[in-house]
This record gives C-alpha cells, sequence and structure tokens, in this order.
C-alpha cells in the first residue's frame, strides 16, 4: 500500500478473484446499510466493500458504521462530513446545527461509550482519494467523495494531493464540489480535459435520484429518492433499498 500526503492518497491492490462494491453516502444508516448488502449477496471472505464516505452524521448509528469500516477488506474514503469532524476550527459550529448531523453523531458517540476524538482517530485514516488497481490495470478505479473535476488533468489532480497539507485537501472541489454532477443534472455534459484520468471514478456528497453516470465518473448518493445505492465497480451491476423509516435525519 502506497501513502502520500499523510492519509490524503491511498493505492491498494485490486483483487481479481473478487467483487468489489463500492456504497453510497451513508450518514449512520447502519440497518440500511446491512439490508443493502444482503440484497447485493455480499460475502465478506469474497468480497472488498468500499465507501465513497460521509459514513457519518444525520442518521443514528454513525459508530457502528465506522467500527464495520474497520474491518478488513473494508475501505473509506474522506467525505466533508468526516472533514467537519476532522477540521474542527473551521467547521465545529456548522457541524453542530442539527440539519448537518452532528448532534446525531454525538448521540451515537455517546450510546457507545465513545467520545469525539475516538472518532477523529478513526477517520484520520481516510484518505481523500483511493486508487484500486496500478497504473497499468485496466479495470483500476478511483473513488473521491464529491467530484474528480472534469477540468483537471491528471497531472494537476496529482499535483493538488502531493501539495496539499492532510486539512487543505479536504477543503476544496474533491470533498465538497457540485460543479459538475449539477451541470449532468442539468441536462449539460461538461467537457472534460485531455489529460483528465482514464480511470473509472465513483462519487457520492450531491444526493440524486439513480446512480448517474457522466463521462467515466458515476455519483452514486442515491437519497434523493429515499434510497441507499450500491454498484460492482467493474460489472456495474447494482442495488438499491429504501432507507430505513428510523434512519431519516430527525
Amino acid at each position: 500500500m502506497t501513502v502520500k500526503s499523510k492519509n490524503t492518497y491511498r493505492q491498494i491492490s485490486r483483487n481479481s478473484t473478487r467483487r468489489h462494491l463500492v456504497v453510497g453516502d451513508l450518514h449512520g444508516r447502519f440497518t440500511t446499510l446491512t439490508e443493502l448488502l444482503e440484497k447485493a449477496n455480499y460475502a465478506p471472505q469474497n468480497d472488498i466493500l468500499l465507501s465513497v464516505g460521509d459514513l457519518i452524521d444525520r442518521g443514528p448509528r454513525s459508530v457502528e458504521v465506522v467500527d464495520f469500516f474497520a474491518a478488513p477488506n473494508r475501505y473509506a474514503v474522506r467525505g466533508n462530513h468526516e472533514q467537519m469532524v476532522l477540521n474542527v476550527e473551521q467547521w465545529h459550529d456548522v457541524w453542530s446545527y442539527s440539519i448537518n448531523g452532528g448532534p446525531a453523531t454525538e448521540s451515537s458517540l455517546r450510546a457507545s461509550n465513545r467520545d469525539l476524538p475516538w472518532l477523529q482517530d478513526q477517520i484520520s485514516e481516510y484518505p481523500v482519494c483511493l486508487d484500486v488497481g496500478n497504473k497499468d490495470d485496466p479495470d483500476a478505479f478511483r473513488i473521491v467523495h464529491a467530484e474528480q473535476p472534469f477540468d483537471w488533468s491528471e497531472q494537476e489532480f496529482q499535483a493538488f494531493l502531493e501539495s496539499s497539507s492532510y486539512l487543505e485537501a479536504g477543503e476544496g472541489r474533491l470533498l465538497w464540489g457540485r460543479d459538475d454532477i449539477e451541470q449532468v443534472l442539468d441536462g449539460v455534459i461538461p467537457p472534460i480535459h485531455p489529460g483528465h484520468s482514464k480511470m473509472r471514478t465513483f462519487c457520492g456528497h450531491t444526493p440524486i435520484e439513480t446512480i448517474t453516470q457522466a463521462h467515466n465518473t458515476f455519483w452514486l448518493d442515491t437519497f434523493e429518492a429515499d434510497t441507499l445505492s450500491c454498484i460492482d465497480a467493474l460489472t456495474l451491476e447494482e442495488w438499491s433499498v429504501q432507507v430505513h423509516d428510523d434512519e431519516f435525519p430527525s
């Protein structure tokens, strides 16, 4: 495993004998996640599970989701909700609003006899970008929370990761951007930089009704339709389930 710029970029090998399942923004919805994985016939001994980030906040069981992804063969990238917890000097007041989900996460921590430093320690392991497979693998893919900007070349993308500090890397388009997906939802396919990465990329962050593709990027946060979705990174087979009744934000 290669790590650059302390937990900003990570690359892992792709196992051609296993499925690689990518799930959308979870937001503390552990019951819904369990139902989704059952529908996808997820088998921990055979499958690799990956998250596009935002494991925490809003739903009632953030600690259980974080614990679940701490197990072997499960990986997550940093979402903007993890960023708010890590960069407390800038985001604590915003995170503390009920609509943003901080109080739900604090409740989950208390119920589990955990505290905020424990959570910060756990999520500090999540990179901003996760590449699965090496550059010579035609089936390699990438996970970034919000977007891999279509107007960036791969050289610009890598330069941003290399030059940004641990916290700075989470304060831009990769975790917060909606420029590309909003154009797609408006029926416009943005132009793509000639040097943009050729890797298939999976993102979340923006609530949409169905898994949506433009160029080589797929957005997975289907909460606009009150669902949680999952996709096979190689075959692109999709699964979705309705969000469990008790896991909507209060």
